[in-house]
C-alpha cells in the first residue's frame, strides 16, 4: 500500500529557478500532508497516485554544479541534462554530505551520514572504522523487497568494494571507463531486466568528468593557448610546471583545465542523451522513477589545488539532483536538501525498512541545519566540518581554522565574514558544537579539537 497522503493535494505549477512561490496557506488547513513543505507545497505529485514500479539512478562523478548549464546559462555543456531537469522535480539548493565519491555516495545510498554510525570510508586512519559489511543500502533494501538490483559503475570508489555500492545482485565494474562503454553496459543490463517479471533497480555511475580530463578530440576546442603539454596524459608534469611557471602560463593552464573539463561534461551529456533514447526505445522508462545526482564537485585552484577531497566550499560540495517520472509533475524545488534526503525519499516512496537520518523530500523545514564533513589522514590536513542553515554557512577545521560565508550574497564562498560577535555566527555555533561533539564521541582517539566555539 502506497503512502497516499504523500501524493495528495493540488499539484504545484512547474517552476523555473528564481520563480516566486505562493507561500499562503488556506485558513481551513490545519496540517501539512506527508511529503509537503509548509512554504513550498507537495514535493512529488504522480499522476497515477503512486510511484513507478522500477527505479533507475544515474550518478555523475566530480561535477561542479556551476559547470552544468542550467546553473551557468553562458555555458552549453549539458543541453540534454538541462532538458531532463526541466521535466523533473529538480533540487536547486542541493549539497553533498562530503567532497569525494565514497562518503558522498554512502550518504546518497543509505540516507545516513557515515558519522551517524561511527565510521568513515577510506579515511586511512586505522582507529576509524571503515564501511561496515552490512551497510543498509538502497540496493540491499530493494533486493530484499524483490527487486532485481544491478550496478554499472566506472569507479571502484562506488562499488561493492567500498560499501556505498554494496548489496547489488549484479555489479559491472568498468574502472575508469569513459561514458560510452558505461552506457553500452547499462543498456545491456536494462535489456536483461526488461525480460524479467521482477521490478528492477538499475544504477549507472559515470566517471566523467574526472581527472585526467580526456574527452574525445572532437569535443576539445581548437583555439586554446599553447601549453607545450596536454592536461590529458601529462597531468603530473602539468602540475609540476604550474609550481614554477609564470602567471601567464598558469592562467593558460587553468584555461586548458576548464576547457577539457567542460568538453568531458559535454561528451557525457551526449552519451546521457543516447542512454535515455535507448531506454525509451525498449520502454524501460515507462514505469520507472529516475533519480539523477552528482556525487561532488572539483576545485580549479580556488583554494590552491585542481582536485577534490580537500575542502567543503561550494566548488567541491555543491551538487545537483532530481527526480523524474513520466507522470511526475515537474517543478523546481527550492528548499535546502542534502544527499541523505535522496535515499530517504526513495525509502519513503517504496516503503523500505531503512532508518535514514536524511529527510524525505518535502518533509524538511526551510530553516533546517545540514552537516558536512571531510576526513582523510594524510597531507590534506585536519578534519573539516561545515554547518549550513538558512543563508549562512559556518566552516570549522579541527585545527581551529574557521570561516563564515553568506550564501545569498556570496554563493561561491569568496568573502569570509567571520565575526565571533555576529549573532548568526553564534547561532550556527550552536549547531557546530553538536557536530563537533558527535565526531569527538564517535572517534575518541582523536586529539581534542582546537578552540571550538565562536
Amino acid at each position: 500500500m502506497w503512502i497516499v497522503s504523500f501524493l495528495l493535494g493540488a499539484c504545484a505549477p512547474s517552476l523555473l529557478p528564481g520563480t516566486a512561490v505562493d507561500t499562503s496557506v488556506p485558513a481551513t488547513e490545519t496540517s501539512v500532508p506527508t511529503g509537503s513543505n509548509p512554504t513550498l507545497g507537495p514535493a512529488l505529485s504522480f499522476g497515477s497516485g503512486e510511484a513507478p514500479t522500477n527505479l533507475l539512478v544515474v550518478s555523475l562523478d566530480t561535477t561542479r554544479r556551476d559547470r552544468i548549464s542550467r546553473y551557468a546559462p553562458d555555458l552549453d555543456t549539458t543541453p540534454t541534462l538541462d532538458s531532463f531537469l526541466e521535466e523533473a522535480v529538480v533540487l536547486d539548493d542541493h549539497r553533498s554530505c562530503s567532497n569525494w565519491t565514497t562518503p558522498s555516495m554512502v550518504c546518497a545510498m543509505t540516507g545516513r551520514h557515515p558519522v551517524d554510525d561511527g565510521f568513515w570510508p577510506a579515511s586511512a586512519d586505522p582507529s576509524v572504522p571503515s564501511t561496515p559489511d552490512d551497510l543498509s543500502t538502497l540496493a540491499r533494501l530493494l533486493s530484499a523487497d524483490g527487486f532485481d538490483t544491478r550496478l554499472v559503475t566506472s569507479n571502484a570508489m562506488f562499488s561493492a568494494q567500498t560499501g556505498g555500492g554494496a548489496g547489488f545482485d549484479t555489479e559491472v565494474l568498468l574502472e575508469w571507463s569513459p561514458a560510452e562503454p558505461i552506457r553500452a553496459a547499462a543498456i545491456e543490463q536494462a535489456r536483461e531486466l526488461m525480460s524479467t517479471a521482477n521490478p528492477f533497480y538499475l544504477h549507472v555511475h559515470f566517471f566523467d568528468p574526472h581527472q585526467d580530463y580526456c574527452p574525445p578530440d572532437a569535443y576539445v576546442p581548437n583555439d586554446l593557448p599553447e601549453l607545450g603539454l596536454s592536461v590529458c596524459g601529462d597531468w603530473g608534469e602539468a602540475l609540476r610546471r604550474y609550481e614554477v611557471e609564470d602567471t601567464a602560463w598558469q592562467d593558460d593552464f587553468l584555461t586548458h583545465v576548464d576547457a577539457y573539463y567542460q568538453a568531458e561534461l559535454r561528451y557525457w551529456d551526449d552519451q546521457f542523451g543516447l542512454l535515455l533514447t535507448e531506454l525509451d526505445a525498449m520502454g524501460a522508462r515507462d514505469d520507472t522513477l529516475v533519480v539523477f545526482l552528482t556525487d561532488h564537485g572539483e576545485q580549479f585552484m580556488e583554494r590552491g589545488e585542481v582536485e577534490h577531497a580537500l575542502e567543503l566550499y561550494a566548488e567541491e560540495n555543491r551538487a545537483a539532483a532530481a527526480f523524474w517520472a513520466r507522470d511526475l509533475e515537474p517543478r523546481a524545488w527550492t528548499g535546502p536538501t542534502v544527499h541523505q534526503d535522496l535515499a530517504a525519499t526513495v525509502m519513503d516512496l517504496y516503503e523500505l525498512d531503512g532508518d535514514p537520518t536524511g529527510q524525505a523530500l518535502g518533509t524538511a523545514s526551510d530553516d533546517r541545519s545540514m552537516r558536512l564533513l571531510h576526513y582523510q589522514l594524510d597531507e590534506r590536513g585536519p578534519i573539516r566540518m561545515s554547518v549550513v542553515e538558512g543563508d549562512g554557512q559556518l566552516f570549522y577545521n579541527w585545527d581551529g581554522t574557521r570561516a563564515f560565508h553568506r550564501i545569498d550574497t556570496d554563493p561561491t564562498h569568496r568573502d569570509d565574514l567571520y565575526d565571533a560577535t555576529d549573532p548568526q555566527v553564534i547561532e550556527l555555533w550552536d549547531e557546530m558544537d553538536v557536530w563537533v561533539d558527535t565526531v569527538r564521541s564517535a572517534w575518541t582517539h582523536l586529539d581534542e579539537p582546537t578552540a571550538p566555539g565562536p
